[in-house]
């Protein structure tokens, strides 16, 4: 066989096995999450309107636009993109994207108040038959 064939074959390959590997984990619950806090996974649930809104300066203020609710009722805010994900609200989804844990809310600067917890980051979102 041709080497540049073989060369091109071995790519094909590795780059294969380093997409299917970024997905390895399936979520669909909170317990889930916290196993495999900030790595890539597949997170199934129902997608909604961010449910819990916060008060800044007398004003009403939503963090996100989007949460995933998963199958043990626990919701997880979906970080905001330039995406409208409308179409998806109230359906069954699976999202592809990392299962971020950190600092969601504020500054890492020592000063800032902050929040720690979870949010999705979405890389693809399908729609559940």
């Amino acid at each position: 066989m041709n080497i540049k064939i073989i060369c091109f074959i071995y790519v094909i390959s590795a780059l294969f096995l380093a997409c299917r590997q970024n997905y390895v984990v399936i979520c669909s619950n909170y317990t889930c999450l916290e196993n495999n806090k900030n790595k890539p996974a597949v997170i199934n649930g129902v997608l909604q309107e961010y449910s819990r809104n916060s008060r800044v300066n007398g004003k009403l203020f939503k963090f996100w636009k989007y949460e995933i609710l998963l199958n043990d009722s626990v919701s997880i805010p979906i970080k905001d993109s330039n995406e409208n994900y409308d179409k998806y609200l109230g359906k069954e989804v699976s999202i592809k994207g990392l299962i971020y844990y950190g600092i969601v809310a504020g500054e890492d600067d020592g000063i800032s108040s902050n929040a720690t917890g979870f949010r999705i980051e979405i890389d693809k979102i399908d729609g559940k038959k």
